[in-house]
């Protein structure tokens, strides 16, 4: 697993100075992750709670997005009936960028629209039910767990 990005903890130290958080409260998210540093976070988790941090931050209007406006992935998919939300499109998307291996956004996006054509016979990840999404949540946390037993066993 590819641990957070020097760019992605200096953002999250800079959202969260925005936000004022204080030590405790920043443990405490940190260990939401199971981690006790920045550092220790994988580059999926530390782009889930930089995408939850800047959230928090627009609303307070601490930070703005590069576009001038609120934009957090997949937001443009919501309100479809019976579809997966952008919540859970962003969680899993986040969970593949944690288990990857390729080494570009684009090489895990195609990686991953093959893995949820393989699960659920659908093309796109945006193209996901609610049942589908359950699906694709369950395989991926089975690849994590077994990632995990492979490198405790060595």
């Amino acid at each position: 697993m590819m641990k957070s990005t020097p760019k992605q903890r200096q953002f999250i130290g800079f959202l969260r100075k925005q936000l004022n958080i204080d030590t405790e409260t920043y443990l405490d998210i940190l260990q939401s992750y199971g981690v006790d540093s920045s550092k220790d976070l994988t580059r999926g988790q530390a782009e889930e709670l930089l995408q939850s941090l800047k959230c928090k931050a627009a609303e307070i209007g601490a930070y703005k997005s590069k576009t001038g406006s609120h934009y957090t992935k997949y937001n443009n998919m919501s309100g479809r009936y019976g579809m997966g939300t952008p919540a859970q499109l962003r969680k899993i998307d986040a969970m593949w960028k944690n288990i990857s291996n390729q080494p570009t956004d684009t090489a895990k996006e195609k990686a991953l629209n093959s893995f949820i054509e393989r699960i659920t016979g659908k093309k796109r990840l945006s193209f996901l039910t609610q049942n589908e999404i359950s699906k694709v949540i369950k395989a991926i946390q089975v690849m994590e767990q077994n990632q995990k037993e492979k490198i405790k066993n060595g």
